[in-house]
């Protein structure tokens, strides 16, 4: 299939493409002459890691490179750690949760 021009944005939210060479239609969901193409976003799940709650020894990974992420760097005897597909702000300390930080991470992060 082909399109033609920009994808324009749809009453709905979904994005809209105008199809070529087809005849406008309007699904009322949609600009007239476009065509919408739903895609499902996936919706975030809610993180297992509660702050305040404390990580096991050995079950997660120093975060290095943080600039690299678009994060601020560590201090004040806290680090980022990357646990599953989580990342998070911990005390090293105590190694307790300070903040989950896993929706600052680029796209590409997960």
């Amino acid at each position: 299939m082909f399109f033609a021009g920009e994808a324009a944005a749809c009453a709905s939210g979904a994005r809209c493409v105008t199809p070529a060479p087809r005849a406008a239609t309007d699904t009322g969901d949609c600009l007239s002459g476009t065509r919408c193409i739903r895609v499902p976003q996936r919706l975030p799940e809610p993180s297992p890691y509660v702050v305040g709650s404390r990580l096991d020894p050995g079950t997660y990974s120093i975060l290095a490179n943080v600039d690299r992420y678009d994060l601020d760097r560590p201090r004040d005897g806290w680090a980022y750690v990357v646990i599953e597909d989580w990342a998070l702000r911990v005390d090293l300390s105590s190694r307790e949760v300070l903040e989950d930080v896993t929706g600052k991470m680029p796209h590409w992060f997960r």
